[in-house]
């Protein structure tokens, strides 16, 4: 959302996966990730140009992670899980192409020890403008996280492909 050169910005993400297979030697395990963030940023416009816009942003994520590793045989299970809040740094480019199309640049950082040691995200995305209210996206997006605490580790690095309604 913006109103003149104040940018709001909030984003939703939920991923769960899971995968089966077999350690040394021979043992069957398996293991599941469930992973929802939440960010909230807020910033101003430094440049509003006929073409391109840049905006400036910071804010905070909200991670939640839960994960679980099976050997049956062996008797071994462990669920780690994580909540923890990041401080985020982001920038954003909206470059306009023609009268209803544009593509938009995001990338953040954050982490910096103060909830995960990093997490970053980028996002690059064209747009359709349907009319004045909506506006149709798809691109591809990565977001990371990296995390320790209590000898639970969470590096996790998900990348594919985004359709957004705005």
């Amino acid at each position: 959302a913006r109103r003149d050169r104040l940018v709001l910005l909030g984003d939703l993400s939920h991923v769960a996966s899971s995968k089966d297979g077999r350690l040394p030697p021979g043992l069957p395990a398996e293991g599941r990730l469930r992973q929802s963030s939440i960010s909230l940023a807020a910033g101003w416009r430094v440049h509003a140009g006929p073409r391109a816009a840049v905006d400036l942003l910071g804010g905070l994520r909200y991670w939640s992670v839960q994960a679980a590793v099976d050997v049956p045989l062996a008797g071994l299970s462990r669920t780690p899980d994580a909540r923890f809040v990041d401080p985020l740094l982001a920038a954003r480019l909206n470059w306009t192409l023609a009268e209803r199309w544009s593509l938009i640049a995001y990338a953040d950082v954050g982490g910096f020890g103060a909830g995960s040691e990093s997490t970053h995200q980028w996002l690059l995305a064209a747009n359709y403008l349907r009319d004045a209210r909506w506006a149709f996206s798809l691109g591809l997006r990565t977001l990371a996280v990296d995390y320790l605490e209590r000898g639970a580790r969470v590096d996790v690095q998900l990348s594919g492909p985004v359709l957004g309604l705005s």
